[in-house]
């Protein structure tokens, strides 16, 4: 999440305009959290299987997974449109 934090936030604060970036960000942030435990949990069980290693796979799959989304996705700039648009 660190590598794609900003990049995340500003997605989700374009995509939700019409709610308050206080919103969207902190119901990033939930799922971000729910998302973390979940995979703690499931390679500290990989660990205590000495199988560190398909830990590591994992990780590094949803990080190429998040960051292939991220490029592929085209949010619609409201937030930027609205703002254009009353100046």
């Amino acid at each position: 999440m660190s590598l794609l934090g900003g990049t995340t936030f500003e997605y989700a604060v374009e995509m939700t305009y019409p709610l308050p970036e206080s919103i969207s960000a902190g119901l990033l942030n939930l799922f971000n959290q729910i998302m973390g435990i979940v995979m703690v949990i499931t390679v500290g069980q990989l660990v205590q299987h000495k199988l560190a290693m398909y830990g590591n796979y994992v990780f590094t799959g949803l990080l190429l997974l998040a960051s292939i989304i991220v490029v592929f996705i085209r949010p619609t700039l409201r937030r930027v449109k609205v703002e254009n648009d009353t100046t």
